[in-house]
This record gives C-alpha cells, sequence and structure tokens, in this order.
C-alpha cells in the first residue's frame, strides 16, 4: 500500500503544486515581459514630452526670427517690374537700425546681411565704423563663410532641395556656436547669430518644475556635447557608473545634445526567471529572505541612517549643481555685454565668478566624501598632459591670488602625455590653492614644480604662509579635523578638502606628505601613471 500511497501523494498533491507553480512563473515571466514593455514606453514618453517642449520653443525663436529678419519684399523676381527687381537684388540696409534690433533681442548677438556675390551688407567687416562685437562676429563666423556659407546644402538631414531657411551649428572658442539663416527670392543671405547661453536658459525655464514623486522613481537628464547635465528631473539618484535605460537626441538645432532617462524599475529588465522550478523551494526560500531581512534590518539600523544622511548630502550636492551652472553661465554672459570701461561691474561679475567656483569646489568636495563613504569613486584614465591640468586650474585662482599681491612662480616639467584622471588631478590642486589663498595670504608666494619619473608624476606646492604645526602634519588629513589658530579661526571651511586629497591620491596610486619646511607649508603630490 505505501507505494500506492506514495503515487496518489505524487498524483494528488506533488503533481498539482508542481503544475500551479509552473503555471505562476510563466505568468510572472509574462507580467514581467508586459510592465517592461509598459515602462519602454513610459520611458519614450517622458523623453519626447520634454523633446516637445524644446521643440516648442526653438519654433517659437524661429518664427520670431523670421519676422524680425523680414528686410525684403517676398515676392518672386518673376512677379516685379525691373526697377523692384533691382532694388531687391541690391537693396540698402539701415545698419544702425540692424544693430538696435539685435540690442532689444536677449537671443540675437548679431544680425548679418549677405548679397548673392557673397559680399557682407551687414555688418561692415572693416573699417572704423565697424564695432568691437562685430568684429568679434565675424572672427567667430570666419569657418562658416571661407566654406561657401551655402548653410542649406550643409543639412545633411535635410530632404528639401530648396530650403527658404534653418539652423546651422559649428564649434568654435568655448562651446557650440549656432546661427538662423533665411534665403531671399533675390538670393540674399538673411540671419542671425543666437546668444546660446540665452537661449539655452530659456529652454531650461520652459522644461516642467522638479519631482519628487517616489511611486515612480525616475531621473531624465539634460546633457550637452561635454557630459555635462544641464537640466534634471525626477526623484531618483543614478547610482555611480549606472548607464542609462534609454536616451534620445535633442530636436534641432541642438541634435548634439541628449536627453536620458534613468530608472532603478528598469534594472530588472534582464532578471533571470527560472522556467520549472520547485514550488517548495520557491516558498522555502522565500522564508528564509524574509528572515534574512529581519535579522538585517534589526542588526544595521544605524547603519541604514548614516547611508540615509550620506544619501540625502549626496542628493542636495547634485541638485546645487544645476543652479550654479546657470549663475556661472549668466555671469560669463553679462562679461561679454559690458564694456572695458565699466571697471566696476566688471569687477562684481569677478566676485560673482569667483565665489560660485569656490561654491562648486565645495559641492565637489562633499560629493567625492559622500561617495568614498559609500565607496563609489571609480578612477577614469584618458591622456592628459599634466603641466596643461596645472596651468588650468591655476588660471582659475589667479585672478584672487593676484588682487591679494600674490607672486605666482612656476618650474613646470611634466610636458609628456601619460594617462590620469584628468578631473581627480584638477580636484586635488583645486583644494590645494583653495587652501593656499585663505590661509597663507600673508606670505604672498606661491610655487608650483612639476616632474615625472618612470611611471610617477611628481608636484610640488610651497607658500610662505603661517605653516602647520610639527604635531599636526598628519592629523591634518584626518576627515573635519581644522587646526585651531587665529588665522583659521576667522576663516570658513569644512575640515574635509584635505581627507579628500589624499584619499584620492591613494586611489590614483599615490600620496600626499607635508615636507619640513622652515617657513610656510609645502605639500608633494605623487601620482601613479
Amino acid at each position: 500500500m505505501r507505494p500506492r500511497l506514495a503515487a496518489v501523494y505524487v498524483l494528488l498533491v506533488l503533481l498539482p503544486l508542481g503544475i500551479l507553480g509552473w503555471l505562476g512563473l510563466k505568468l510572472a515571466q509574462e507580467e514581467h515581459v508586459n510592465k517592461q514593455n509598459d515602462l519602454q514606453q513610459l520611458m519614450q514618453q517622458g523623453l519626447t514630452r520634454l523633446d516637445d517642449t524644446i521643440a516648442r520653443v526653438i519654433e517659437n525663436l524661429e518664427n520670431e526670427l523670421l519676422r524680425a529678419t523680414d528686410f525684403i519684399p517676398a515676392n518672386s523676381e518673376n512677379q516685379v517690374s525691373p526697377l523692384q527687381q533691382s532694388r531687391i537684388i541690391q537693396p540698402t540696409y539701415d545698419t544702425p537700425q540692424l544693430r538696435r534690433l539685435a540690442r532689444k533681442n536677449r537671443f540675437v548677438r548679431q544680425f548679418f546681411v549677405i548679397s548673392r556675390d557673397n559680399q557682407f551688407l551687414h555688418p561692415p567687416t572693416t573699417g572704423d565704423h565697424q564695432t568691437f562685437q562685430e568684429k568679434r562676429f565675424y572672427e567667430r563666423t570666419l569657418s562658416v563663410w571661407e566654406s561657401g556659407h551655402d548653410l542649406h546644402e550643409s543639412r545633411k538631414d535635410s530632404r528639401e532641395e530648396h530650403k527658404s531657411h534653418g539652423w546651422h551649428t559649428w564649434f568654435w572658442g568655448d562651446g557650440v556656436n549656432l546661427i538662423f539663416w533665411r534665403r531671399t527670392p533675390a538670393g540674399h543671405l538673411l540671419g542671425a547669430e543666437i546668444e546660446v547661453v540665452a537661449l539655452q536658459a530659456e529652454i531650461i525655464a520652459q522644461l516642467p518644475a522638479d519631482s519628487k514623486n517616489q511611486e515612480q522613481p525616475e531621473r531624465i537628464q539634460l546633457i550637452d556635447t561635454s557630459e555635462d547635465v544641464l537640466y534634471q528631473w525626477g526623484f531618483y539618484e543614478p547610482r555611480e557608473g549606472e548607464t542609462a535605460q534609454t536616451s534620445i537626441p535633442v530636436t534641432e538645432p541642438f541634435t548634439m545634445w541628449k536627453l536620458r532617462y534613468f530608472s532603478p524599475l528598469a534594472s530588472h529588465e534582464n532578471e533571470f526567471l527560472p522556467s520549472k522550478p520547485s514550488a517548495s523551494l520557491i516558498i522555502l526560500g522565500a522564508i528564509l529572505v524574509l528572515l534574512a531581512l529581519y535579522f538585517h534590518k534589526e542588526n544595521s539600523r544605524d547603519l541604514r541612517i548614516a547611508s540615509q544622511r550620506v544619501t540625502f548630502v549626496n542628493q542636495v550636492s547634485h541638485e546645487l549643481k544645476t543652479p550654479l551652472t546657470n549663475i556661472r553661465m549668466y555671469a560669463d554672459l553679462l562679461e561679454s555685454k559690458i564694456p572695458e570701461e565699466e571697471g566696476q561691474s566688471r569687477n562684481y561679475l569677478k566676485v560673482i565668478t569667483n565665489e560660485s567656483r569656490r561654491l562648486t569646489r565645495l559641492i565637489s568636495n562633499v560629493l567625492t566624501f559622500a561617495q568614498s563613504q559609500r565607496q563609489e569613486i571609480r578612477l577614469h584614465k584618458t591622456a592628459n598632459i599634466p603641466d596643461q591640468v596645472i596651468r588650468e586650474t591655476i588660471a582659475h585662482f589667479r585672478p584672487a591670488l593676484e588682487n591679494r599681491n600674490f607672486q605666482i612662480k612656476l618650474d613646470l616639467n611634466a610636458e609628456q602625455e601619460v594617462q590620469i584622471d584628468g578631473d581627480i588631478l584638477e580636484q586635488i590642486l583645486g583644494n590645494i590653492f583653495g587652501n593656499v589663498e585663505k590661509y597663507a595670504a600673508e606670505g604672498q608666494f606661491l610655487a608650483v614644480s612639476s616632474r615625472q619619473q618612470e611611471g610617477r608624476l611628481e608636484i610640488t606646492i610651497a607658500d610662505h604662509g603661517p605653516g602647520i604645526p610639527v604635531n599636526q602634519r598628519e592629523t591634518i588629513f584626518k576627515p573635519f579635523h581644522r587646526i585651531s589658530n587665529q588665522l583659521s579661526d576667522g576663516v570658513s571651511g569644512t575640515g574635509i578638502g584635505l581627507s579628500i586629497v589624499r584619499e584620492l591620491a591613494c586611489l590614483h596610486g599615490g600620496d600626499i606628505s607635508l615636507l619640513p619646511t622652515e617657513k610656510g607649508a609645502t605639500f608633494q603630490l605623487t601620482l601613479s601613471t
């Protein structure tokens, strides 16, 4: 009877449980696929909505510029008299009026008019009547005109043989430059060079406000050609090194920009689901997982609270980056508009720029510290010239140092290209130079030297400040440690700058030390190359 009972047990109990478990998992698999399809549609719709918003801003600007550049009658040549044709072919343009029109439009740097025989009718390219802004316009756009300025022919994506207006982008100087153009029936080329920073700010202002909806965690980012985040939206904070689930290029003319989507829900897209598991094992596994979660919850409460604090600091720091970027952009925009003779205004702008850079360094330190607490810092080595990174970093501090009568001495001998993380080196140098600016002002001296040895980069930074006591030459590299003396007590700081410097140096296979000196402080930085 026992074999029969065993058979009955298998047929009536185990076999139905196995079938139900298998059917349940198949249904779960189908539901998983459907959810991923729905999520993919949701992600695409979210990016498309933002792209449509950007497209509306561009379209409104395009219509505005079409009205602004309506200088010539729109009649075709075969519909007008010979006298009218001559006026259309060679019209007279009012340069002062075009200048006033450009000043009134915040999106326009400069209007231009080019005859059909490729001669500039406005602005003038030579002579005493040419303004400084017009000279700069010609320098920026020289590569466009040298290519023949047949702008609509350069549109690779255009499917129209004879397009009457459009956009043209090129790279010059600090980044992307943009032209809107239109062609008249007589063959003249009219258009405007766009103030890209102002247009960028207008686009960002039209995008939806940030959301903290935790029911649908997501993060949408608008990035430029340098992978810098121009705008971000959503509650979810992507992990270090996490790639976007989907991305789309922005509408013309900013096709070099991208919109990308992050979501923790999409990370389960390729999750493995076994096809024929045992139902009993699933139940047992679920019980074990619940027990493990219970004990983990009870034994790691303090750890979770600390992690939440670090995450909070990380999120706040990330949120501060976007307004800081806008502040610096508008400061740079104002500086380009203010004449040299308005020295006081330019000094105010220098203060805004320097303080925003100082705040940016502080936020970068906080982010790096938060990442170090979670062990998320990663090296990204690329080909760099160390001396070039040193010169670019010292250039950011030079105005403030020279304002305090610092004598800056450079002895750079690391001109060979090596594989290093340029961003990490810049952050290390920025922290040290920042300390020199704050604490060594009375010495009015800064010396930087560099040299390369086989597989190693060595940088020495010395000042003539008050120096550091012998008993604190190692403790200064600990987090939140600040020297307590008359000089430092009057200066704000977090106490994490030098600790981050050492951590980043060690991450790069090197170290930083404080050399014994009779005057001031001398830091020696070594990095593995």
